[in-house]
């Protein structure tokens, strides 16, 4: 027997019809987006993304809690992080590419985070570069 329960598909579009009113992005979790460009790696990449309070610490694994997504086949790569505290902060990204054994390349970068623009996530540009 198959139970309905009214009322539950309806939620998303009065959640919707909320954000289209809204002069404030309060619709859209906050976060920070990590764009970059891996270079020397043929296959694609996995990559890890964290902050964590400036200054940056020489160990990664000092850093806030992980985001992860793989790179496009140009190279390119767009992950989300949760919103950290305006202000200065570390963005600890790690590669790891998988050809014959896996290799770890980490980069760490310097940056200020701003509260949550109107217009979409602030962007932070972090490229990562295998040597052959």
């Amino acid at each position: 027997m198959q139970v309905r329960r009214p009322g539950i598909r309806f939620v998303p579009l009065i959640f919707a019809a909320a954000c289209g009113t809204s002069t404030v992005c309060d619709c859209v979790a906050p976060s920070v987006a990590i764009v970059g460009r891996v270079t020397g790696a043929a296959s694609p990449v996995r990559i890890e993304a964290r902050t964590a309070p400036s200054p940056c610490p020489d160990d990664a694994t000092a850093a806030g809690s992980i985001s992860i997504a793989d790179t496009q086949p140009d190279g390119t790569y767009r992950v989300g992080v949760p919103l950290p505290s305006p202000g200065p902060a570390c963005v600890v990204v790690t590669a790891t590419k998988f050809d014959d054994r896996p290799v770890v390349v980490t980069r760490r970068v310097e940056a200020t985070i701003t509260t949550m623009p109107v217009t979409g996530p602030q962007e932070i540009r972090v490229d990562v570069a295998f040597m052959p």
